[in-house]
């Protein structure tokens, strides 16, 4: 079992609790929100709908960077054009930029890096493999930053910004692991969730994450839902057996 460390804060959290649990949140939203693939007939990244100030066009403002978004969308070409060197340089600029910025074509937001992970799969596997790593190696030294940090806020920040590396997993993993010790479990229940699902995951670290997830759900008293999981799983990721109800499953 993955332990956060910390201690369970019981049913009613804290204000900080609220607080960070809202990152933890965003972490978990942003971590597998597959945004659409851009396409030639799709409406360009830089003739976005986003005005001057970042507006949507429900008027809700969200970041914005013209030089990021120029990176996507010059990928996107090199790889229509299969340039695919030059379109993983691109996209090794968008994941090492700074900040969290969107667009939004149509009436969709999409987080510019969620789009540029969708473009990296498109890439040929050693140029894909290359720039995986690189990633990671963008994350190593903030993950490190964000630990010898120590608060929980740093961490989630983190899993936002460097979602799609080895350690923005790991980050994740920990806010799911705390969510849980604070009894949040139905917020746990769902980063576990991701947790399951993140590209980047081992299939043991999968396996956990289902078995985690079951457990949260029913602390949660979803014990339906949990049962439902557990079903849908096959026998070989859930080689442990788990009691819900009085039920071994």
């Amino acid at each position: 079992m993955i332990r956060s460390g910390l201690k369970s804060q019981g049913r009613q959290p804290s204000k900080g609790i609220r607080n960070w649990s809202l990152l933890a949140g965003l972490a978990c939203s942003l971590s597998l929100v597959g945004s659409p693939q851009i396409s030639p007939s799709a409406e360009p990244v830089q003739r976005s709908v986003l005005n001057r100030r970042g507006d949507s066009p429900s008027g809700l403002r969200f970041p914005e960077d013209r030089q990021v978004s120029q990176w996507l969308l010059a990928a996107q070409t090199h790889i229509e054009r299969q340039e695919f060197a030059a379109a993983s340089g691109f996209l090794a600029q968008v994941f090492s930029s700074d900040g969290e910025f969107f667009f939004v074509r149509t009436s969709e937001v999409v987080a510019v890096r969620n789009a540029a992970w969708d473009l990296a799969m498109k890439l040929p596997g050693d140029l894909r493999q290359q720039l995986e790593d690189d990633v990671d190696r963008i994350g190593n030294d903030a993950w490190k930053a964000a630990r010898d940090n120590g608060s929980r806020e740093a961490i989630a920040s983190f899993a936002v910004r460097h979602r799609f590396s080895r350690q923005g997993l790991d980050a994740l993993r920990f806010l799911a692991a705390t969510l849980r010790d604070a009894s949040q479990h139905e917020m746990a229940a769902a980063a576990w969730a991701r947790v399951a699902q993140h590209p980047r995951a081992t299939r043991s670290q999968r396996t956990v994450a289902h078995v985690a997830r079951i457990e949260c759900l029913a602390a949660a008293g979803r014990t339906e839902e949990a049962l439902r999981v557990c079903k849908s799983i096959s026998a070989e990721q859930l080689t442990p057996t788990i009691v819900i109800a009085g039920q071994n499953v």
